[in-house]
């Protein structure tokens, strides 16, 4: 706690030329951002404190996920942070920052006492109430989020601001296309505790109370092509007016919290009308969640599930084991011989049916991922909460996925992304 304190001290004496209040600056009215895959060499890589080593294990950020590329302050400083639709904020770890178990080799921590653009915000203000829902705030007045919990454990907390953030360009040396945008309101993380996945610095909040979308208005949509291959250049994050609305759509129940809520009506498995349980008693709350890659069901749906995944891969001549996780899975590499012949003409393994006839459907890759053991295994987990089915990145491979905020509705459609990259 006396760290805590410190670091808010510390900020207050060093920002007191950069918080003066500055003229407004219109904001673009759309953005194209070129998502990074967390294995792609750009990411650079971190090392670990000693002594922060011993970390509870956990499997919520496991697998790939998709990063935002952009640079905050002036001068800039350059962040991957993962595209997260379950979070409501946008954030970045701050020089000082206590128990940040991550440190960038050969790479910069931003460091807000030297940006000229970075204005606190003060605890009063409206932007502070909205994303501190007790309006903290810090020694000096300045408003600050607490403990912004995240999957079984992690959190981050620090001071709220604005920044100026520089995005682009998404093709390499065309400066036309670096936009730059001005008082960008982000969390400036003090403390930021056993987030399980290294290789990134922050989260790029999209739920509906974030900043980040109201910037560019009530519109975005995104296409995950590919996370199997880290070099695919076609994942494709679009804020504001020219987000991609195409394909079918399901009603957004959007909560105080400000995640998205679908109505998951019934799920089938394999190319017969097998439902699972559609008038069950487990619940048909689900979200889009792009913070995980992994599908996580509601533990009655999760059970039948996987018991048709079993019967359904065998009688594709393909029996199952369990890796030391008590995972689902099956000897090979489902990209090649001889199960790649077994699984050619399966087009879809199973599918989502939600409100209003709009399906998302499961491949091989979708549901499936493969080891270093030689073996591929299930991607589907019960879920940590028995009240939401939150579908991770790898189920919405091959989708474009938009969000119309205004209009409450998803947009769901199978397609190339390649075909929207500008």
């Amino acid at each position: 706690m006396a760290s805590c304190l410190f670091f808010f001290l510390l900020l207050a004496t060093t920002l007191t030329t950069f918080t003066t209040s500055r003229p407004h600056v219109p904001k673009p009215k759309g953005l194209v951002i070129k998502l990074i895959h967390s294995d792609h060499a750009i990411v650079p890589k971190y090392f670990q404190p000693e002594a922060k080593a011993k970390l509870e294990p956990t499997n919520y950020y496991s697998g790939p996920l998709l990063f935002i590329n952009f640079q905050i302050g002036q001068p800039p400083v350059q962040q991957f942070a993962v595209m997260d639709t379950g979070s409501n904020l946008l954030w970045v770890d701050c020089a000082g920052c206590r128990q940040c178990r991550r440190r960038a080799i050969n790479r910069a921590i931003y460091d807000p006492s030297h940006s000229s653009t970075y204005t606190s915000i003060q605890c009063d203000d409206q932007r502070c109430i909205d994303i501190s829902a007790n309006g903290e705030c810090s020694p000096t007045g300045q408003c600050f989020y607490n403990k912004r919990n995240y999957a079984r454990g992690s959190m981050s907390s620090g001071l709220i601001a604005t920044e100026q953030l520089t995005f682009g360009p998404i093709h390499e040396g065309i400066a036309e296309e670096i936009t730059v945008v001005s008082g960008m309101v982000f969390g400036c993380s003090s403390d930021s505790q056993s987030l399980p996945d290294s290789k990134f610095n922050g989260i790029f909040g999209l739920s509906n109370r974030s900043y980040t979308i109201s910037a560019f208005g009530s519109k975005f949509s995104y296409c995950i092509g590919d996370i199997t291959d880290k070099d695919y250049g076609y994942n494709l994050l679009i804020l504001g007016e020219e987000a991609n609305f195409e394909g079918f759509t399901t009603p957004i129940d959007i909560q105080y919290s400000g995640h998205y809520y679908l109505s998951l009506q019934s799920v089938t498995v394999g190319n017969s009308n097998t439902y699972i349980n559609p008038n069950g008693m487990w619940s048909k709350s689900a979200v889009m969640d792009t913070g995980t890659s992994g599908l996580w069901l509601v533990s009655g749906l999760y059970t039948e599930f996987r018991i048709k995944i079993v019967a359904f891969m065998e009688d594709l001549g393909l029996n199952s084991t369990t890796d030391e996780s008590r995972k689902l899975c099956y000897h090979g590499n489902f990209t090649t011989e001889p199960v790649n012949s077994q699984l050619t003409n399966v087009h879809t393994i199973a599918s989502l049916h939600f409100a209003n006839g709009a399906d998302l459907d499961l491949e091989v890759k979708s549901l499936f991922y493969n080891t270093n053991k030689g073996t591929f295994c299930l991607d589907v987990n019960p879920s940590i909460t028995e009240e939401v089915t939150i579908i991770g990145l790898r189920a919405q491979q091959s989708y474009n996925v938009g969000y119309d905020l205004i209009g409450r509705m998803l947009y769901l459609q199978f397609r190339e992304c390649a075909a929207l990259f500008p």
